[in-house]
């Protein structure tokens, strides 16, 4: 049954529907409303004036069944449009979008979130993090059972945005603690890494957890006290999907978007946060704004993953273990780690001529191809909890929006703007310091502005489209090397059609090998790496006069010893258990 509440005192200034948790799709539903209200009536609303308790009522999550529509937001909500306040509309209920919405009800007056998939709670209460976490996925989102980290750098972002306690609530739904350089147990060049820790190692803290627990933590943060008690920006829900966008002044300023029923929903600042399948793109060539500049790097690797329940007396470990591809001379990779509940997940990766499998049993037998047996040794006994996932079709993807003439009123965040190969956990972090960077742009120029002054507060955001294109950009630039020049590495020389590499080029790849090399076995070195890698130091950290010499000296002792500071690992993990008497077909 549904219930309609209104959000403000005054005239109406949004209608939201709670639903129960069945899934009623594709039905029409008449609804009536409370005194004075709105009634909808096949899909369609007529919007009354009516008086709202000046303190919303809380509650579950509020969301439309498929089919119903909102009111038209920009005709009905005088106390917005007409009373000096600002809206901004964000597109997109991931992490990015969420993390978006949630910064940005500290300056503007209201704040819509669309998205195409209902976000209703109300079947999780009473449950387990996990349970929890597993049914409040969304459906549009295909690779939950794979892992998904939130690096230190994504973590320390959303603690900016959602508050100090974030890290908190995490662990206390589920998520498991970790430090990256004592807990990461990385095979890499015949050498397995077994670092402690040492002073300054507690600043790559993080937590493990699926990626399903991570949103719904996120979900919960952006989503509370959404009827603005706190002082904030009511924030308003739209489940509906997105047709196009609404321009004005000669198609500069974009002023909202249009919904695929025809109703235009009006914004002074709108944030596309949709993720790859957006639509601002083409929009923008057809408006006449030129083609957004796309740069796309497809990977070789394809990955299966799955989540695994332990059998009895099973020796727990939150220790992360990765076996890393090397090369095309070793292409095969593993992770495995713990996640909430008491599970872990495990993922495997290997060229498109020798993808992995997709159930649970062939991911043994294909974890042998790894260079180190650690992961298959992991696997013995373990029975999985869900069906294996895989996915394939692995590409980088950068829209540089940067490089055309953004109109006002638009930024485009996340995914939407760039797609990174997920085997280094950047896509989450990369969309929450984005975020971060917006709520920061933002308040640079409304933050001094009088809330009553629409005129000046308008005038306030001029040109932020095009700085914060350019800021995000800069996040961008080391993410993206980082996870193209592994998709390329990994490729055979015939298979890589590019410009060749120039003499700095070479010289700074032969470096970064040593550099990886010595980082198996010098904690510092790896401390440092790690910073990094984790986006909480600059790249130009890599160039610390330690970390030169470190790879200077490794490259002199190579000379010496083979390339390697001690015995190789058997080429692959089938030839370590062969050894060793210990091979198991069974999960």
């Amino acid at each position: 049954m549904a219930q309609v509440q209104t959000m403000t005192s005054g005239k109406v200034c949004a209608v939201h529907l709670n639903l129960s948790p069945s899934r009623n799709f594709g039905m029409r539903q008449r609804v009536k409303a409370p005194s004075g209200g709105a009634v909808c009536c096949r899909g369609k609303w007529n919007v009354k004036r009516t008086t709202a308790p000046s303190v919303p009522p809380r509650g579950a999550l509020a969301a439309a069944a498929e089919g119903n529509t909102v009111a038209e937001l920009s005709a009905a909500d005088a106390s917005i449009s007409g009373g000096g306040g600002l809206r901004a509309v964000v597109l997109g209920a991931g992490p990015t979008g969420l993390a978006a919405a949630h910064a940005l009800r500290s300056y503007f007056d209201e704040v819509v979130l669309v998205e195409r998939e209902a976000l209703d709670e109300t079947a999780l209460e009473g449950l387990s993090g996990h349970e929890a976490s597993q049914r409040a996925q969304r459906r549009g989102v295909s690779q939950y059972r794979m892992p998904h980290g939130l690096l230190v750098g994504g973590l320390k972002a959303a603690s900016e945005i959602f508050g100090g306690d974030f890290a908190a609530k995490h662990q206390a739904a589920g998520a498991v603690p970790i430090n990256y350089v004592a807990d990461m147990k990385t095979h890499w060049g015949g050498v397995a890494a077994n670092h402690q820790r040492i002073p300054g190692t507690e600043e790559v803290n993080g937590l493990t957890s699926t990626r399903s627990l991570l949103e719904l933590v996120i979900r919960r943060e952006a989503l509370a006290d959404r009827g603005g008690s706190d002082g904030r920006a009511p924030l308003t829900f739209v489940k509906h999907y997105v047709k196009g966008l609404l321009f004005e002044d000669g198609n500069r300023t974009v002023t909202g978007v249009r919904l695929t029923d025809g109703t235009e929903l009006r914004s002074d600042l709108l944030v596309d946060a949709t993720g790859p399948s957006t639509i601002v793109p083409k929009a923008l060539e057809e408006a006449g704004l030129g083609a957004v500049p796309v740069e796309r790097v497809l990977s070789d690797t394809t990955y299966c993953g799955c989540i695994m329940e332990a059998p009895p007396g099973y020796q727990h470990t939150q220790a992360v273990t990765y076996v890393e591809a090397e090369s095309p001379t070793h292409p095969y990779m593993g992770f495995f780690w713990q996640i909430e509940g008491g599970m872990y997940q495990v993922a495997l990766g290997g060229p498109k001529s020798d993808p992995p499998p997709g159930d649970a049993e062939g991911m043994v037998t294909y974890a042998r191809k790894l260079r180190s047996p650690a992961i298959s040794e992991r696997l013995q006994g373990m029975r999985p909890a869900a069906p294996v996932q895989r996915r394939q079709a692995i590409q980088n993807v950068w829209r540089h929006f940067e490089k055309v003439e953004m109109p006002e009123g638009l930024v485009v965040a996340g995914d939407a703007s760039c797609e990174f190969n997920p085997i280094f956990g950047q896509g989450i972090t990369v969309g929450l310091l984005g975020a971060a960077a917006l709520k920061g742009a933002v308040a640079g120029r409304l933050g001094a502005v009088p809330r009553g002054d629409k005129k000046a507060r308008r005038a306030a955001l001029a040109g932020l489209s095009q700085d914060f294109q350019k800021q995000l950009s800069g996040i961008l630039v080391f993410p993206w090397a980082m996870s193209t020049t592994n998709d390329l590495t990994t490729k055979r020389p015939e298979e890589v059609q590019a410009t060749p590499p120039s003499f700095f080029e070479k010289l700074n790849t032969a470096y970064f090998y040593q550099l990886r090399s010595v980082s198996m076995t010098n904690t510092p070195i790896r401390l440092r790496m790690t910073r990094v890698m984790h986006l909480i130091a600059p790249p130009t950290e890599l160039y610390h006069p330690s970390l030169l010499a470190g790879a200077f000296v490794y490259w002199i002792k190579s000379l010496f010893r083979g390339g390697n500071l001690q015995p190789a690992e058997p080429t692959t993990a089938t030839q370590r258990l062969s050894a060793t008497g210990q091979a198991s077909d069974t999960l």
